[in-house]
C-alpha cells in the first residue's frame, strides 16, 4: 500500500489525485507477478483505480550472468559517471539495449557507442557549426537566403521527429527506437554539411548568400536537437542551447505543443565552448607499450649481442677416449642408471659436422669451397 498512502502521509498537501492512478507502474520482471496479481487485486478491494500501464523492465549482466556482489562482477554507476560522465552513461544505457529487455554490459562497447555517436556524430556537429559561425559570421547566427530542396528536406526531417516519430516512441517507451531516431536525424544533418561544403563555400564571395542559408539551417537543426535530446542527455542539451545563445526553458514540457521550424532568431550572439563529447581513447586490455615490454631473460637485446667477444668455435670432445680431432664424435650421457653403469650413446654425424664447422670459419683460401658447401 505504499505507493498510494505515502502520496497522503508527508506531503503538506495531499498528491493522491494528482499522482493517482500512475499512467506507468514500472517494476522489476521478477516482480511483475507480485504487482500484476496481488497489487491489482489489493487496489480493485479498496475500490481505488488501477495503473494505466505495468511495464517489466529486464536486468543488466556482466558476460551474460546477473550483477551480484558474490560473483565481484557489480558496475558501479559512480565510477562509470566519474569516467565518462553522467550524459554519456545514460545515452549507453537507453541506446544499447531495448527497454525491457534483458542487455549486456561492456565497456568497450560504451567507449564505441561513445565515440561514434555522440563525439563523431553530434558533437562533431555542434562543433563544426559554431566554428564557422565563429570565423565566417562574426560569431552570430546569419540570415538565411532562399532555401533548396535540401534545406527543405533537412527541415521535414526535423519537424517530423519532433512532432510525430519521438512522441510516439516515448509514449511507447520505446527509448533506443527513439534515440535510434534522433541519430538518423543527426546523420542527415551531418550528411547536409558535407554535400554543401560551407568551407569552400566561405572562400568564394559569390556563394555568401548560400554559406549562410547553410549555416542557419545547421544552427536551427541543432537548436531543435537539443530539445529531442533532453530526455535523454540533459546537462549536454543545456549545453547545446547556450552555445547557441540561447536560454530556453527546459523544465516547461517542451515536446507538448507542435514545434515549428525557424525559432532561432537570426543576429544571435553564439558563445562557443568547450568539446561536447570528447574522443575517449582506449589501448586494448592487456596491451603494452614497447617501452614496458620486458626482455625474457634467456634472449639478449642486439647492443648487448653485437657486443660480445668473438670466439672460434672449437672441436666437439670424444666419447671419453681423449680429446682431439680424432674422429669428433659428441657423447650424450643418459642419466638413466644400469647394472653396467651410465649408458652411453655416440652420435658420428655430430661429429663430421663440428669438424666441418671448426674448418670453415679459419678463413683460409684452401677451405673457401669447403665453407661454401657447408
Amino acid at each position: 500500500m505504499n505507493y498510494v498512502s505515502a502520496l497522503e502521509y508527508l506531503p503538506e498537501k495531499p498528491a493522491f489525485n494528482q499522482f493517482w492512478p500512475a499512467n506507468v507502474h514500472l517494476v522489476g520482471k521478477d516482480i511483475l507477478t507480485t504487482h500484476a496479481v496481488y497489487w491489482s487485486t489489493m487496489l480493485m478491494a479498496l475500490n481505488l483505480p488501477l495503473p494505466d500501464t505495468i511495464f517489466a523492465h529486464g536486468w543488466w549482466t556482466v558476460d551474460g550472468e546477473k550483477m551480484s556482489k558474490s560473483r565481484g562482477n557489480v558496475v558501479d554507476p559512480n565510477k562509470m559517471v566519474d569516467a565518462f560522465g553522467a550524459d554519456a552513461f545514460r545515452y549507453f544505457l537507453l541506446r544499447e539495449v531495448p527497454f525491457g529487455q534483458d542487455g549486456d554490459f561492456s565497456r568497450e562497447a560504451m567507449i564505441t557507442r561513445i565515440n561514434s555517436d555522440l563525439a563523431n556524430g553530434l558533437g562533431n556537429l555542434l562543433s563544426r557549426t559554431l566554428t564557422l559561425i565563429e570565423r565566417t559570421q562574426a560569431g552570430q547566427v546569419p540570415v538565411p537566403d532562399k532555401t533548396r530542396a535540401a534545406e527543405r528536406d533537412l527541415q521535414q526531417a526535423m519537424v517530423a521527429l519532433l512532432n510525430d516519430v519521438l512522441p510516439r516512441h516515448l509514449e511507447q517507451l520505446e527509448f533506443s527506437r527513439a534515440l535510434e531516431s534522433i541519430w538518423q536525424v543527426v546523420q542527415i544533418a551531418n550528411q547536409y554539411v558535407d554535400k554543401n561544403r560551407p568551407l569552400t563555400l566561405a572562400k568564394n564571395e559569390s556563394d555568401a548568400d548560400q554559406l549562410r542559408t547553410v549555416l542557419y539551417h545547421m544552427a536551427e537543426t541543432l537548436r531543435c536537437l537539443s530539445l529531442a535530446t533532453y530526455a535523454f542527455t540533459p546537462a549536454s542539451a543545456q549545453t547545446i542551447s547556450h552555445q547557441l545563445g540561447l536560454s530556453i526553458d527546459f523544465n516547461s514540457p517542451i515536446l507538448e505543443h507542435r514545434v515549428e521550424w525557424g525559432s532561432l532568431a537570426p543576429g544571435t550572439t553564439i558563445h562557443k565552448g568547450t568539446s561536447l563529447f570528447p574522443r575517449i581513447e582506449s589501448k586494448p586490455q592487456g596491451a603494452k607499450t614497447v617501452s614496458d615490454a620486458t626482455t625474457p631473460r634467456n634472449r639478449l637485446q642486439r647492443s648487448q649481442y653485437q657486443s660480445l667477444p668473438y670466439r672460434r668455435p672449437q672441436p666437439c670432445s670424444t666419447s671419453g677416449r681423449g680429446t682431439g680431432t680424432d674422429n669428433h664424435r659428441r657423447v650424450h650421457e643418459d642419466s638413466t642408471q644400469d647394472r653396467e653403469g651410465p649408458r652411453r650413446r655416440t652420435c658420428p654425424e655430430v661429429g663430421e659436422v663440428a669438424q666441418a664447422a671448426s674448418q670453415s670459419w679459419r678463413g683460409d683460401g684452401a677451405t673457401s669451397d669447403r665453407r661454401r658447401n657447408w
